[in-house]
């Protein structure tokens, strides 16, 4: 019992030290103190803030059907001992207890007298165990000791030696040997198919991410009218007999014969043709088919007023032309099963007529400065937002250090998109590559002193570009500029200057200092100072499964409650939306199952629309 107070009290210290895994390589078939059982069980229920502490003991090296204590406490993962062929050592303990045995015959180890040794025994197998089991926590620190613990019998492997014919818990399991051999590889697999979805390759193939090596899955379709066409493990195809169907497409996934996971999507056959409902003079908006019948063939049909400006499979991008017809539109004409089906669109010609700039984020730049980013968005003439700005509009930012400013360091320019070689320019269909650089002429703008009642230091003068003493920093890019101030004393000009077709030449200026960006909105008018957003976007080329928002640490931020949504759209409409409140200091959206591509991610916080581009990769 003497001994039973010392292990208490490594338990207690490792308790305290916030151990995530204990191993136990020791145990005997004698009693022990109740205390001992206590702070085992208090530590494995309470232990890592509530998700349980993994505490993995040896089965005992007696050849008994009994295990050894601690094995065999029931919040204990009790481990014996395996040949490397799989088969029980014939001095593991075994039993209705055992979990799982690892490899413990003729282990290469240390020793306490600085050498190495080979060393047998469920005292060796167990440190195998407990190695996985900090492997799962790296993949994911959340796991209670329940799922770690599920996941580890789940994935075991089953040696041939022995037979699995027992409905356990977890799967299969036989008394000598448990749920069978750890499995290092399926376990970490199993844990990044818990987030996999049903992903849509294309409108007729789907398939699972992350499937685990030895999961199957039964695929099946609610609709006779859908036929499942050389379903793979993690694929599956639909041959569609008629567009007027749908269905309830259904993916069973099993691991050891149990059911781990259900898919489910609901797929109309409904033609439908996907991509945004206007057109403009530069036009080059993606439309597309929103569900082609696997096999099918199909032509586009556009009305003379309209161009088909190039067509990639199942999309096209049109623009406007000199016709006669009243009104725009575009028409898909899909055969498939002896059957013709057409759907047409009609498009709102939308002319863009000014350029409006909006104050995305802000945090903190070195020395105690800011770093703020600039967007410039066309508007139409209902005031909506254009999203393509890219391929109808060219952009210029320049910076120049304000004769005011008090340092001679200049500030530092980001540009997402960042063109460095104008010959890497989208011209729009519209414009004359030849002429592009001669058509653009864009004088640079003084301020003078405008009339303010009460009077206020006049926005500061401007010299021009070539002067000396003053550094111009020139960003050819289609969207967002990021500014970050050297430090406080740094007092720049941003001008954005936009050409397109569809718009007359618009310069906007804009002062950035310690204060925030100020800009004049039309001349006469004094300087409107913007507000911080209360969040920013901490990446907009995500490297992780998740993009997040976060709360700007500053002190004007408001303290009151309100919504904050997260609103994500491609070029056909919005994608996915998270909802949260201000309590939260950090919120994430999910985007580890979409396509590679670009999107747009509006954060929509009380009046506030913060806008990001977001770049995904897989």
């Amino acid at each position: 019992m003497e001994n039973d107070d010392w292990t208490i009290e490594g338990l207690k210290y490792a308790e305290r030290m916030g151990a995530d895994i204990i191993n136990c390589s020791w145990g005997n078939d004698k009693s022990h103190d109740a205390k001992l059982t206590t702070q085992i069980n208090k530590m494995a229920t309470q232990g890592r803030d509530g998700r349980g502490c993994i505490i993995v003991a040896s089965s005992g090296n007696s050849n008994s059907t009994t295990l050894n204590y601690p094995a065999s406490l029931p919040n204990v993962i009790s481990v014996g001992a395996s040949w490397q062929n799989g088969a029980r050592w014939e001095d593991s303990n075994y039993g209705s207890d055992l979990d799982l045995v690892a490899p413990g015959v003729q282990i290469y180890t240390t020793t306490q007298n600085n050498d190495y040794e080979n060393f047998t025994g469920t005292s060796a197998s167990t440190p195998h165990v407990s190695g996985v089991a900090a492997l799962m926590l790296s993949v994911n620190p959340n796991l209670t000791r329940t799922q770690l613990k599920k996941i580890l019998c789940q994935t075991c492997q089953k040696p041939s030696r022995h037979t699995f014919s027992t409905n356990g818990t977890y799967g299969k399991w036989n008394d000598q040997v448990g749920y069978g051999i750890v499995d290092a590889y399926d376990a970490l697999r199993m844990i990044q198919f818990q987030k996999s979805t049903l992903v849509e390759n294309d409108p007729y193939t789907y398939m699972i991410n992350n499937l685990p090596r030895k999961a199957r899955v039964v695929w099946s379709s609610s609709s006779s009218d859908f036929t499942l066409t050389n379903p793979a493990d993690s694929v599956a195809r639909i041959l569609t007999r008629d567009c007027g169907k749908s269905t309830t497409l259904t993916a069973k996934v099993c691991y050891d014969d149990v059911l781990i996971k259900q898919f489910t999507k609901n797929i109309s056959s409904v033609l439908d043709v996907e991509g945004s409902g206007h057109i403009s003079c530069c036009g080059l908006k993606a439309h597309r088919i929103g569900y082609l019948p696997y096999g099918a063939t199909f032509s586009w049909n556009v009305s003379d007023n309209v161009d088909i400006d190039s067509q990639k499979g199942d999309s096209i991008r049109v623009s406007t032309v000199k016709g006669t017809s009243f009104g725009y539109w575009i028409e898909a004409v899909v055969h498939a099963n002896g059957k013709t089906y057409a759907k047409r669109k009609t498009l709102l010609l939308r002319e863009k007529e000014k350029v409006d700039m909006e104050f995305l984020s802000d945090s903190r730049g070195p020395n105690g400065s800011k770093r703020f980013a600039i967007y410039a968005d066309p508007i139409d003439n209902n005031g909506r937002s254009m999203r393509d700005i890219p391929e109808e509009t060219i952009v210029y930012w320049r910076c120049r250090r304000s004769p005011d400013s008090k340092t001679e360091t200049d500030a530092i320019l980001e540009s997402e998109d960042l063109i460095t070689n104008s010959s890497l320019i989208k011209v729009p269909s519209c414009m004359k590559s030849s002429t592009i650089r001669d058509s653009i002429s864009i004088q640079p703008s003084t301020f003078s002193v405008y009339p303010v009642d009460p009077p206020v230091d006049p926005f500061p003068p401007v010299k021009p570009w070539d002067t000396d003493d003053i550094d111009v920093t020139k960003i050819d890019s289609p969207h967002r500029l990021k500014v970050t101030l050297p430090n406080d004393n740094y007092i720049g000009i941003v001008t954005c200057s936009v050409f397109s077709q569809c718009t007359k030449t618009t310069s906007l200026n804009y002062m950035v200092d310690k204060n925030g960006i100020s800009a004049y909105k039309d001349e006469g008018m004094s300087p409107f100072l913007y507000s911080t957003p209360p969040y920013r976007v901490t990446s907009s080329n995500p490297t992780s499964d998740f993009v997040s928002i976060r709360k700007v640490d500053m002190e004007e931020n408001s303290s009151s409650l309100h919504e904050v949504k997260l609103m994500l759209y491609n070029d056909y409409g919005l994608v996915r939306t998270v909802n949260g409140t201000s309590e939260e200091e950090i919120l994430q959206m999910n985007i580890s199952d979409l396509p590679k591509g670009t999107y747009y991610l509006n954060v929509v916080t009380g009046n506030d629309i913060i806008k990001q581009v977001v770049r995904i990769e897989h």
